[in-house]
């Protein structure tokens, strides 16, 4: 019998793995000063000098991001004890830029409600680097989000226990900013002390657009997994959505969006039809608002990508090329103008659309390696 139950237990088999951890550094790292894993030491150092590096360029970055990013490998590693900085390439740069952008949408709001929450805690760590060090190593950590989402959501319940939490982590990481020095970590808004190792470059200059992807990005595969997983389940009673909507959903609201997921499959092992469907509707009711507030251009943006000569045939591939078009920065303010006057901003519209269709080819190839 083909009920909704069945449907979605024969569609979760089929989601893939998630991908491994990344490799371990291949060079050897020094021995760690007391108080202090090496490995956790190079993240750390790494994450520094690319803070320093994106601080220099007028990215206004915050360490938490820093931390994610050399934790997924992404960010630039920094030289060794007496080696001069080299700064990275043209189109590593652009990569890490892209992929700051992205764990900025995936996670930026629930960062922006919990510094809201904290400005009414009392018992914080101090000075304030020292704070943002011990955010940072809680940020990075995807298994925390869930308790900070549960401080930020009952902020009269839990003001004490997150003070606690900071406080400890303040004392993890504080023989780790011994370790670091002279490099110190300013939360200003005039850019970080820099780095004994660090860039010396003075002035401001624009970011480069965004080149086409070398290597897959292990964020951006995450919220593709996710975002993929939840339209198969809402398709699995009969809820259908595009990938964009689920995308959207998922970089948004990750960890509400990963919960409400794992509540239906829970129902559906159960078979606890009625409360599978209640959840479902819940999560459409969310997809359905994306698909009211950006759906007007979203549609004719589609259509007229499919006419283009560039476009991949393969559905699946443009399917996650459009994806990332319409969560990429600032498309949802040009993609309107470009419908309007496709002469005037053609040459913008081909950009934008070869590095999705570029980032689509290696996120993919990403999910099949793994």
């Amino acid at each position: 019998m083909n009920r909704p139950v069945n449907r979605i237990k024969s569609r979760a088999n089929l989601d893939a793995p998630p991908p491994p951890p990344p490799p371990s550094p291949t060079k050897a790292l020094p021995p760690a000063p007391p108080g202090t894993d090496a490995l956790a030491l190079a993240e750390l150092r790494n994450a520094a000098v690319t803070y320093d590096f994106l601080r220099k360029r007028g990215d206004p970055t915050q360490f938490w991001e820093m931390l994610r990013l050399a934790r997924s490998r992404r960010a630039i590693e920094a030289p060794g004890e007496g080696e001069e900085f080299v700064p990275p390439a043209p189109e590593v740069e652009a990569s890490i830029v892209t992929e700051v952008d992205f764990i900025r949408r995936q996670h930026g709001q629930l960062v922006k409600d919990l510094r809201q929450f904290l400005t009414q805690v009392q018992g914080l760590p101090e000075p304030a680097e020292r704070l943002e060090m011990a955010l940072a190593f809680l940020l990075a950590a995807t298994r925390e989000h869930q308790a900070v989402a549960k401080w930020v959501a009952e902020p009269d319940k839990h003001g004490s226990k997150a003070a606690e939490k900071l406080r400890g982590l303040a004392a993890i990481t504080d023989p780790y900013r011994e370790a670091l020095l002279p490099w110190t970590l300013d939360t200003g808004a005039t850019g970080a002390k820099p780095a004994a190792s660090a860039p010396k470059r003075g002035g401001t200059k624009a970011r480069p657009k965004p080149a086409p992807p070398a290597a897959s990005y292990s964020e951006t595969v995450n919220v593709i997994r996710l975002a993929t997983r939840c339209r198969e389940i809402l398709s699995g009673v009969y809820l259908d959505a595009d990938l964009w909507e689920a995308l959207l959903l998922a970089m948004s609201q990750p960890e509400a969006t990963k919960a409400a997921l794992d509540r239906i499959e829970a129902h559906s092992e159960k078979e606890q039809l009625e409360e599978l469907e209640a959840e479902a509707e819940v999560l459409f009711k969310k997809v359905a608002a994306l698909r009211s507030e950006h759906g007007h251009w979203v549609q004719p943006l589609k259509e007229a990508l499919l006419r283009e000569k560039a476009t991949p045939q393969a559905p699946v591939l443009f399917e996650i090329a459009l994806g990332l078009t319409v969560v990429a920065p600032g498309v949802s303010e040009w993609a309107p103008l470009w419908l309007k006057d496709p002469v005037s901003h053609a040459q913008e519209a081909v950009d934008q659309w070869t590095r999705a269709i570029a980032r689509a080819e290696a996120c993919r190839s990403a999910m099949k390696r793994t």
